[in-house]
């Protein structure tokens, strides 16, 4: 096996290992990824130039924008243009402050525009924006305006009576404060040729006009208009505005009738009760001191008082609020009113407890009522239930901060280092329980045999006691309920411990003696494989753990168990960058800077002992690389039980290893080499013993450099190599000959016969006796190469198919490699290589023929099938010598040297000759 200083196999394999952990957060990556796509609210992540770099399902559903689309859009984009100059002046505070949240109308591609809230931070450099589309909330604003306007103009009728002109001048300026955009409207009423108009009014074709009828025949118009260019000119006012437009156009063409005729004139103020009776927001009235004078339905239904039962008492008595918090009453609205003389809406976390005692979240704005002295003459409050508006927002509420725990966690996680993971998971639990609202969260992992268990991390909330220290090592067999959940990756939900099966009673049990009322654990999984749980632990109340609740911790759990692998990945890497990944032993990295920084006088005498396994390319030629593998460790665990604590044992190379012994004496580094050398002879790997060169020297005074000390060492330990290594490839060449024996069921006899016929054809050819001796090496050695063949192919008894023959035909150049390793037979190398050519060319592996083929190489190939033919095998039978002759024939100027078949069949048949004449006649 030829290594070097990095292992391209280990550095593979830890690649491979390092793309499963990214592959494992990409996928909890991904799984909150999936979790924000179907959040209810619209999330869009800006750069700090307000551009979008992110946003999910909902936000392009509400935007009507695809995803790429939206993606190539700012802010500015998205925000209706009579709000950009504001959006983009919060946008620059939400910089400095990094939090906003704000109402604002914004703009869908098709041009329409609707209002929404939104929720702002700063994560991770990018602005997150959560968003909720609140158009029915602001159109409810709206219609409070429109029922207020509604109100002071039934007001304004019965004030002034029949005063029509006065009528006229009061209406014009009722309307501008009723719609959407007040500082930019005008009004005008146009009857009989007479104009009246507010100050502002300015004639423009951004307008709505309705009608003054008498008697089916047009008298007048009441005209409102935007004296700039509003966003949508197509459609510039609501509905509503509309609406109330036509409506106080038709009362107002009533008033002109009761004006000629009284009755039509009450018939109007009639209608006008009625659509303030029958709107579905509450409607409550009351004069200047507070008492009420009107209540309409829904304000009936909303605070379960009748009217008749209502009239004349004080508002606070029917309209009772407090505080959804706190449960404490909140400044009646009207009052507030009365007191300022201002419009007045009351805060979002008020409730309306009604006469039976049931509560609603409620939405409120009151505003006066003032005579055309601008005298207070009582209070209008419109208001309505918003149960599910309030569900909502404590909804976005909660899951802003599950995100932003979310966030923190993994910033924390992601920019600190290794050596911080447990102040990181510290932190993560104590932001987890903190969320949850629990006494206790924590980490347990199991022991590396799995059959333990102990608390490694946790957080308590003040008051609750810690529990790590008593919860180490214990035996999951006492627990079978649990350690089946969890192994068997199961979430373990005990909203009650009290109500635990039977089976769990052991679980039970520990649970109560640590004043645990409910739990929630999930498992910790790397790999597909459980290597602890993340828990909380209820200890003042029960908790119904929801499935949401499940979900988010699982999150939270996962992105910690990703941390972790990721930081044991981390750690192997750092360890494996010491050490050696097949002994554990120290690497040539970690010992040349330990090596330079021990190198002081203090360390004095210093010891370098250099050693490198004899033989060992062989072993890897012959045997394989995995049994070199196993050498290797061998000779790690020689070093291990032979050196002392403080000596640093590093595989330097290949088959190389160095040793770095401060303050030790040459006695003592004699010592360790006789004690190495005695445990070898003990340490044997496929019947082939341990075989080391060692060499050593020692550093006794500062002067000497610590390089040339290395490189004395290793001359000593080549001089001695030079003794040892041909040994010991002799030894694991003899070893590897015998076991290939009996693998190709080759006896002594086999070479024998191969020798006895190689020596009459060398012998006819003139052969000196050195050729001669060659010649027994090479029989003896010609099939070494088929130790790699597999066995089940060398004695397989039908043909062999052309991937078989493939492996067969490697054997003479794996023959050639391991004789040229060796100097005792590195001089038959290339008749190893040569004796499967064919004379006339047809043979393998190099195709020689004729002469090219070295005569020893000739030779053998005739004795080996002549051995083979006249012995059998197994698998074939063997021939009558006059089919062996028959055959040498055949095959002579083909597969064999003609010349020598010639001389070598003089032998047999004059052998079978002889026979012939001893054989009894019949």
């Amino acid at each position: 096996m030829d290594f070097n200083e990095k292992n391209p196999r280990f550095e593979e394999n830890m690649k491979d290992e390092l793309q499963q952990k990214v592959n494992a957060l990409q996928k909890s990556e991904a799984k909150f990824k999936a979790y924000m796509e179907k959040s209810p609210l619209g999330i869009f992540v800006t750069d700090h130039e307000g551009r979008y770099t992110g946003v999910n399902r909902e936000a392009c559903q509400m935007s009507g924008y695809t995803e790429p689309e939206l993606l190539n859009l700012s802010i500015a984009d998205f925000i209706a243009p009579e709000f950009l100059e504001k959006g983009l002046k919060i946008f620059e505070r939400f910089q400095k402050e990094g939090y906003a949240e704000e109402d604002i109308m914004v703009r869908k591609k098709n041009g329409e525009t609707f209002w929404i809230n939104f929720a702002a931070v700063w994560i991770d450099h990018q602005a997150v924006a959560f968003c909720q589309d609140i158009t029915e909330r602001k159109e409810k604003e709206e219609r409070i305006k429109e029922l207020n306007c509604l109100h002071n103009f039934s007001l304004l009728l019965q004030k002034e009576n029949n005063d029509l002109e006065k009528i006229m001048e009061e209406t014009v300026k009722l309307l501008p404060p009723s719609f959407q955009f007040p500082e930019d409207v005008g009004a005008c009423i146009t009857y009989k040729g007479r104009e009246f108009k507010t100050q502002n009014y300015q004639p423009t074709h951004w307008k709505i006009t309705s009608h003054l009828t008498l008697n089916d025949e047009q008298t007048g118009t009441i005209e409102v208009c935007y004296h700039k260019p509003p966003v949508h000119e197509q459609d510039a006012f609501l509905k509503e505005e509309k609406l109330m437009l036509g409506t106080i156009a038709e009362h107002l063409s009533r008033v002109i009738e009761q004006i000629q005729a009284e009755e039509d004139l009450q018939k109007s103020k009639n209608l006008l009760s009625t659509t303030l009776y029958s709107i579905g927001d509450g409607v409550i009235v009351t004069d200047a001191h507070g008492k009420i004078t009107r209540l309409n339905l829904q304000a009936e239904k909303l605070t379960g008082w009748m009217t008749e039962e209502a009239l004349g008492r004080d508002v606070s008595e029917v309209f009772h609020i407090v505080n959804a918090n706190t449960g404490e009453p909140v400044p009646n609205p009207v009052y507030n009113v009365i007191n300022s003389g201002r419009t007045h809406s009351l805060t979002n976390n008020t409730m309306l407890v009604a006469r039976a005692g049931t509560k609603c979240h409620i939405a409120d704005s009151a505003a006066p009522i003032r005579d055309d002295e601008e005298n207070l003459m009582g209070v209008v409050m419109v208001f309505s239930d918003v149960n599910d508006r309030k569900y909502a927002e404590e909804s976005l509420k909660y899951q802003f901060r599950f995100e932003k725990m979310l966030a923190d966690i993994s910033s924390v996680f992601a920019t600190q280092s290794s050596d911080q993971l447990e102040q990181s998971i510290n932190y993560a639990l104590e932001q987890v329980g903190k969320f949850f609202q629990v006494e206790r969260s924590y980490v347990f992992q199991f022991s590396d045999d799995g059959k333990q268990v102990s608390n490694t991390y946790e957080w308590c909330a003040e008051g609750a006691e810690t529990l790590m220290d008593t919860l180490q090592n214990i035996p999951i067999e006492a627990f079978p309920w649990w350690a089946q959940q969890i192994i068997n990756k199961k979430n373990v939900i005990i909203p009650d411990v009290d109500s635990l099966p039977p089976e769990a009673e052991a679980v039970k049990k520990l649970l109560k003696s640590q004043a645990v009322r409910s739990l929630l654990s999930i498992p910790m999984i790397n790999n597909g494989i459980v290597f602890g749980f993340l828990g909380i632990d209820a200890l003042k109340e029960k908790n119904n753990w929801t499935e949401n609740q499940v979900m988010l911790l699982t999150v939270v759990t996962e992105l910690t168990s990703n941390t972790y692998s990721k930081n044991m990945i981390e750690e192997k890497v750092h360890y494996n960058s010491l050490h050696d990944s097949l002994t554990g032993l120290y690497n040539r990295f970690f010992l040349e800077n330990e090596m330079e920084r021990l190198d002081t006088e203090r360390q004095l005498p210093i010891g370098i002992m250099m050693f490198d396994l004899n033989g060992f390319k062989m072993v890897n030629d012959t045997f394989g690389h995995d049994v070199g593998d196993e050498m290797l460790k061998q000779t790690a665990e020689i070093f291990r039980n032979s050196f002392r604590r403080e000596d640093l044992i590093a595989r330097w190379g290949g088959d190389e290893f160095v040793i770095f012994l401060p303050q030790i004496t040459e006695e003592d580094v004699k010592a360790i080499c006789q004690r190495i050398d005695e445990k070898c002879k003990k340490y044997v790997v496929k019947d082939i013993p341990i075989s080391m060169a060692m060499g050593y020297a020692i550093k006794d005074t500062a002067n000497k450099d610590l390089a040339e000390m290395l490189k004395e060492a290793e001359e000593n330990m080549y001089k001695h190599k030079s003794a040892e290594s041909q040994r010991a490839k002799s030894t694991v060449l003899n070893v590897r000959l015998n076991k290939l024996e009996s693998k190709i069921f080759e006896t002594e006899a086999h070479y024998s016969i191969m020798q006895n016929v190689a020596h009459r054809i060398g012998k006819k050819k003139g052969l000196s006796q050195s050729e001669l001796e060659k010649l027994n090496k090479l029989i003896s050695m010609h099939d070494i190469g088929k130790i790699k063949i597999p066995e089940e192919i060398l004695t397989k008894k039908g043909p062999l198919t052309a991937k078989e023959w493939k492996i067969v035909k490697k054997h003479p150049e794996t023959g050639y490699m391991i004789a040229r390793a060796t100097e005792e037979f590195a001089q038959v190398a290339e008749d190893i290589l040569s004796h499967r050519e064919h004379w006339d060319g047809s043979g393998y592996p190099q195709g020689l023929k004729g002469n090219e083929i070295p005569l020893l190489a000739r030779i053998t190939a005739i004795a080996d099938a002549y051995e083979v033919m006249s012995a059998g095998r197994a698998y074939k039978k063997a021939l009558p010598k006059r089919d062996v002759i028959t055959e040498l024939k055949r095959c002579a100027g083909s597969q064999f040297d003609p010349e020598l078949i010639e001389i070598f069949l003089h032998f047999l048949e004059q052998e079978l000759k002889e026979s012939d004449l001893t054989r009894p006649s019949s």
